[in-house]
């Protein structure tokens, strides 16, 4: 299982369904008596909580793969070889290398900002719901 998809799982696991991207998650609350809404807003505060903790969490790993490819797009270019011989052929070549590590990058962070995303969808129904 790939690290967005354990997130994924994660987020399904605390809101209790499962994730249809088409559909996306909507959350509904129905409550008949008083004290059904006031555990229905613990239920909702505790999974904020728990939630904002998964985004937190997917903030480190986005930044474990930002610096993972800032080391790489810093190497290039780099070493003796490269110091003694500057042309333009060579920067072009660089910077074409540099491109393309910043493409791998982006592509890296789609499915993790796709889940913060969702989360943040999740945050915000239930904001709306608690005031309801």
């Amino acid at each position: 299982m790939t690290m967005d998809k354990a997130f994924f799982a994660r987020v399904e696991t605390i809101i209790g369904s499962s994730y249809k991207k088409r559909q996306g998650i909507e959350l509904r609350i129905a409550c008949k008596t008083v004290d059904d809404a006031k555990q229905q807003l613990v239920t909702i505060r505790q999974m904020q909580k728990e939630l904002r903790l998964v985004k937190k969490e997917l903030g480190y790993a986005k930044r474990t793969i930002r610096s993972s490819y800032t080391t790489a797009k810093v190497k290039i270019g780099k070493g003796f070889r490269n110091g003694l011989i500057r042309s333009r052929s060579v920067d072009r070549a660089n910077a074409l290398r540099r491109n393309q590590v910043r493409i791998k990058e982006r592509q890296a962070l789609v499915p993790f900002e796709s889940v913060e995303r969702l989360i943040d969808s999740l945050l915000v129904q239930m904001d709306h719901a608690k005031s309801q």
